[in-house]
């Protein structure tokens, strides 16, 4: 962890009830974080609005070792011991005759197929309605109206 400043350490340990230097040293130091910081969430907003998902990623032959958990818990499911089935995909891997098998059937909420971004987009709602912000977006077109 990267150590604190000596003048952010003073003022953090004594802090005064007035306006003093100490004041103004804090002033220099945060002023250009609370900058950094704002330029961070814009670079988030842009990338945020601009992400684009590729569909069918996974079919592309170098993902082929991601379904190797699922080969393995598949020979688990058959009565394998689960060492003992780890063992046979990583011979398998380390052979070159693994074969994935992209024919998934999860059912789980949050797996592949069953995402519950309805839950999700139906959490988030109820969470803004907390906020207020439709009580908000009226105040500021009151304002600007």
């Amino acid at each position: 962890m990267k150590a604190l400043p000596m003048e952010v350490t003073l003022v953090m340990s004594n802090l005064p009830s007035g306006y003093h230097r100490d004041m103004q040293l804090l002033k220099e130091i945060l002023m250009p974080a609370f900058d950094e910081i704002l330029d961070c969430l814009d670079i988030t907003d842009f990338m945020l609005e601009h992400i684009q998902v590729k569909p069918n990623l996974l079919d592309d032959p170098k993902y082929d070792l991601l379904f190797s958990v699922e080969r393995v818990n598949e020979l688990v499911l058959q009565g394998v011991p689960f060492r003992e089935a780890y063992r046979i995909i990583g011979k398998e891997i380390a052979e070159h005759t693994y074969s994935p098998s992209r024919d998934l059937h999860h059912t789980h909420e949050g797996s592949i197929g069953n995402l519950g971004n309805d839950l999700i987009s139906q959490s988030m709602e109820q969470a803004l309605a907390g906020f207020g912000a439709a009580k908000a977006q009226t105040a500021i077109e009151g304002l600007l109206g």
